[in-house]
């Protein structure tokens, strides 16, 4: 994961790649955690294609690729062709917000107990 964090950077040096507008100021392009990956950027085709070229790469040095069956692309606003060609350069299917992270949902207020309850019981199941 050091090697693909090491391609997302370079990346996301080129001042063509655009960041996702809530990432911009911390220049964030990537989230790591074990191995799952969540990459952000604007949507725009080109920075997809960059994102494309970099999992291409980091296949090509490990053997290592998204699984397209358990991967998924999340998008807020592109319509149309757009929507479509993102997806199709990805080639994962596209998933629906809010998404879940550990049986948690992703969301930008405040979690209740509720959102963590399905969590809380698998850790202490195991306990």
């Amino acid at each position: 994961m050091e090697i693909l964090s090491g391609l997302f950077c370079s990346m996301s040096v080129n001042q063509n790649f655009k960041f996702h507008w809530r990432c911009k100021k911390d220049i964030i392009s990537h989230l790591c955690f074990a191995d799952d990956l969540m990459i952000f950027n604007k949507g725009d085709v080109h920075s997809i294609r960059m994102i494309k070229n970099v999992l291409t790469k980091f296949q090509d040095l490990p053997g290592l690729y998204p699984n397209p069956n358990k991967s998924d692309i999340f998008l807020s606003n592109p319509l149309g062709a757009d929507r479509e060609q993102i997806i199709s350069i990805l080639g994962f299917r596209e998933g629906e917000l809010p998404m879940k992270y550990l049986g948690v949902p992703l969301i930008s207020s405040r979690l209740k107990a509720v959102d963590c309850k399905g969590l809380v019981d698998r850790i202490t199941a195991k306990g």
